[in-house]
């Protein structure tokens, strides 16, 4: 009898122990530890870096911007998910409030707000903030689409692609000004190639964004040998 009390003991406390691992953890009286921007910040640069520390047993976070207060809210600016604790984002000069939460399957922890004005300044201070493609990406067709947020002030955009690092910019594969936020390309060969945009108005160029690469390769693999068994 002893024995199976033990039994019974035992199977209810490994069923304790099974359950455990799929109970998933409350945050909902958690709140982030918000990094950067300072609150308050007054600030010239358009791109800015929203950044805090990681919150234990959250899988993403909630991220929002707004014009100008979350109490009166003229403009919603961004409402986004994301699995990381950074996000860089460009917006217009103006006054801005914004607030980040975590959030899992089952609740939400308490936002964390700031607030952020930014002034206008000379757009070569500034510089574009490229979205697709992603760098590293391959392709195997030959039309790439190319995306990039806008930049306050800008009148066209100055679309550059390469395949040789625009090491010579009189012999480039691409070289374009659009007052669109995106372009299509088909390219013509396969290979690996580069791409950068900056923005440009009748005074002035803003400074060119990050480089990003990716390779076009429509060649499929070579047929398979098969060498055993016979």
């Amino acid at each position: 009898m002893k024995k199976n009390i033990n039994l019974l003991v035992g199977s209810v406390l490994l069923l304790l122990t099974g359950c455990s691992e799929f109970i998933e953890p409350s945050i909902e009286n958690r709140e982030i530890a918000i990094l950067a921007p300072a609150n308050k910040l007054e600030t010239n640069s358009y791109q800015q870096t929203f950044w805090w520390d990681p919150m234990a047993d959250a899988l993403f976070y909630r991220l929002q911007i707004v014009e100008p207060k979350f109490d009166s809210v003229s403009k919603m600016v961004l409402d986004t998910l994301i699995k990381t604790e950074k996000f860089v984002y460009t917006m217009d000069p103006g006054k801005y409030e914004w607030r980040v939460r975590g959030e899992n399957g089952s609740s939400a922890s308490s936002y964390s707000t700031r607030s952020l004005e930014i002034f206008p300044s000379s757009l070569k201070e500034q510089s574009v903030q490229l979205t697709v493609p992603s760098s590293g990406l391959y392709f195997s067709k030959p039309d790439v689409r190319y995306e990039w947020l806008k930049l306050f002030g800008a009148k066209v955009y100055r679309l550059q692609v390469d395949n040789n690092n625009f090491l010579d910019e009189n012999n480039m594969t691409l070289n374009i000004t659009t007052d669109n936020l995106g372009f299509l390309q088909t390219l013509s060969k396969e290979g690996t190639y580069q791409f950068r945009v900056r923005a440009e108005n009748s005074a002035e160029n803003s400074k060119w964004s990050n480089v990003r690469s990716f390779t076009y390769d429509a060649t499929g693999p070579e047929r398979v040998l098969l060498s055993t068994p016979l």
